[in-house]
C-alpha cells in the first residue's frame, strides 16, 4: 500500500495558515516574519516568507505581487523544499 500525504492539515486557516491572494488564485499559506540581525547586529530586519503546497500556487515566481493576510508583498524568489511538495517564497513588503 502506497503512502499518500495529506498536507491540508498543515495549511488550514483554523490552525496556522493565513489566506493569500495572487491574481484570481486564493490559497492558505504559512507566513513567517522572523527578525534577523544584519550589519554585525546593528540593524534588525524582518525577512518575510510563505510556505505552501507546491500544487496550490503553480507558476508563482519572483517579481509577482501577492496579498497575504490582507497585506501586499512582492515575491523575491521561490524554492522547493525537500521533495518539492512544499514550496517557500521569500517576500518583500510593498
Amino acid at each position: 500500500m502506497a503512502f499518500t500525504e495529506n498536507l491540508g492539515a498543515f495549511f488550514s486557516t483554523a490552525d496556522f495558515a493565513v489566506p493569500l491572494t495572487w491574481g484570481l488564485v486564493t490559497a492558505e499559506v504559512i507566513l513567517d516574519a522572523p527578525d534577523q540581525e544584519i550589519i554585525e547586529g546593528r540593524v534588525l530586519t524582518r525577512g518575510y516568507a510563505i510556505t505552501y503546497p507546491a500544487d496550490e500556487l503553480v507558476g508563482l515566481t519572483g517579481g509577482q505581487a501577492v496579498t497575504v493576510d490582507g497585506i501586499a508583498y512582492k515575491v523575491r524568489e521561490v524554492e522547493a523544499l525537500d521533495d518539492g511538495k512544499i514550496m517557500r517564497a521569500t517576500l518583500r513588503k510593498n
